[in-house]
C-alpha cells in the first residue's frame, strides 16, 4: 500500500519553526497508524518497507490468507513461520463441502480446488505435506466401467478402474498425501476404498513427476475417466496443508 508520507528519520529538522509542531505531530500519528495497519493482510499485499533514511530490519508481517509470518531482512521478506513456536500456525485447510452433482459423459472433472500462491512450499524447500480426502457416490452409468482420477498440479496421481463403480449406490472415499520432503520431485501416496467388502483398497505410491511451484496456485482435482455416461455425486473435498 502507498503511505501518505515517506518515513524519513531526518525530518523534521531541528530548524523547523515551532508553529509547525502541531502539523508535525499529526503527520507522525498518520505515519505510525498507516504502517501499523499494514503489518497484516494477504500474502500478495505485503508492503515494501522504505530503505532510504529508514531501517525496518526485523519487522514482522502476518499473511492471514496463508497463515505465514514474514520478517523483513532489510532487503526482502523472509518466512519465519516455523520460528514463532506455534505449530498450529503452520496448518491451513482448504475445503469444499458443496455436493457436486455429476451427470455427464466421461472423461470430465468432478471438482477442483486451487491452493493459492504460497499455500505450499516449492519442491526445493523442505517441509510441506498436503493431505487430501474426498468421497463420491455413483448412482448410475452406461458404457464402459467408470474410472476415477485424482490429479495434483495437472498430474494424475491415482487412476482406478473398478467393477465396484458399476454397482448402483457404490460409495468411494479417497485419501492422498503429497510430501515435499526433499529437493527431489514430490512423493505421493494415495488410497481409494469402496464400500464393497469384495473389493480391496487400491493404494499407490509414486513421484509426482513435476516440481511444485509454491509461488503460483496449485490445482487439486478429481475426475471420472473412460467413455461412460455417469450419474454421481461428489460429497466433499477436504485439503489440509502442513508447512
Amino acid at each position: 500500500m502507498a503511505f501518505t508520507n515517506p518515513w524519513d528519520v531526518t525530518i523534521p529538522p531541528d530548524t523547523q519553526p515551532a508553529n509547525q509542531l502541531g502539523l508535525d505531530i499529526r503527520n507522525l500519528k498518520t505515519d505510525v497508524m498507516e504502517r501499523v495497519s499494514a503489518l497484516s493482510g494477504t500474502f500478495a499485499n505485503r508492503p515494501a518497507p522504505e530503505i532510504v533514511n529508514a531501517n525496518w530490519t526485523g519487522l514482522l508481517y502476518f499473511a492471514l490468507d496463508t497463515s505465514q509470518v514474514f520478517q523483513w531482512s532489510g532487503a526482502a521478506w523472509v518466512e519465519v513461520t516455523t520460528s514463532i513456536g506455534s505449530s498450529g500456525a503452520n496448518i491451513k485447510d482448504y475445503d469444499d463441502y458443496t455436493v457436486k452433482n455429476f451427470a455427464a459423459v466421461a472423461p470430465a472433472v468432478i471438482r477442483t480446488i486451487n491452493l493459492p500462491p504460497a499455500a505450499v512450499q516449492s519442491a526445493l524447500v523442505v517441509g510441506s505435506i498436503v493431505e487430501i480426502e474426498t468421497a463420491f457416490q455413483i448412482t448410475a452409468f452406461s458404457g464402459g466401467a467408470p474410472s476415477y482420477i485424482l490429479r495434483i498440479n495437472g498430474v494424475a496421481v491415482l487412476t482406478v478402474a473398478s467393477a465396484a463403480f458399476t454397482t448402483a449406490g457404490a460409495i468411494a472415499r479417497v485419501r492422498a498425501s503429497m510430501f515435499l520432503s526433499s529437493a527431489s520431485l514430490p512423493r505421493v501416496i494415495a488410497q481409494l476404498q469402496v464400500n464393497n467388502n469384495s473389493v480391496a483398497p487400491v493404494i499407490v505410491s509414486s513421484a509426482l513427476g513435476v516440481a511444485i511451484d509454491g509461488s503460483i496456485a496449485v490445482p487439486i482435482q478429481d475426475a471420472f475417466g473412460v467413455s461412460a455416461t455417469i450419474t454421481a455425486a461428489g460429497s466433499y473435498m477436504h485439503i489440509r496443508v502442513r508447512k
